[in-house]
């Protein structure tokens, strides 16, 4: 199934949540894969996860008072669509995965 702005704008008002732009845009880029690994899964409950990712993502990052933008986000498909923090230097990065 393809979805679009609204229909995540529409998950996230039934779960009160309110998204930015940007964490919107990454819940869309994140879709297809979440979808692929999870394929018994409903399109509302994966955007609802992908949704609690990205607040979770945010609030993580305003807790130590980081830019909380998704644009410095690295995502490892293959093993994990959670999202990792890019430091930059091409080594080891951060998984900022912190449900355990």
């Amino acid at each position: 199934m393809i979805i679009v702005k609204d229909d995540i704008i529409a998950v996230a008002a039934s779960i009160n949540v309110s998204l930015t732009e940007s964490e919107l845009d990454w819940v869309l880029l994140c879709y297809e894969d979440a979808q692929r690994q999870d394929p018994s899964g409903t399109w509302n409950l994966i955007v609802e996860d992908l949704i609690q990712q990205a607040v979770e993502f945010r609030q993580n990052h305003e807790e130590f008072g980081e830019d909380a933008s998704t644009d410095d986000c690295f995502f490892d498909y293959e093993n994990d669509i959670r999202p990792y923090h890019s430091d930059g230097d091409g080594g080891d990065d951060v998984n900022l995965n912190f449900m355990g």
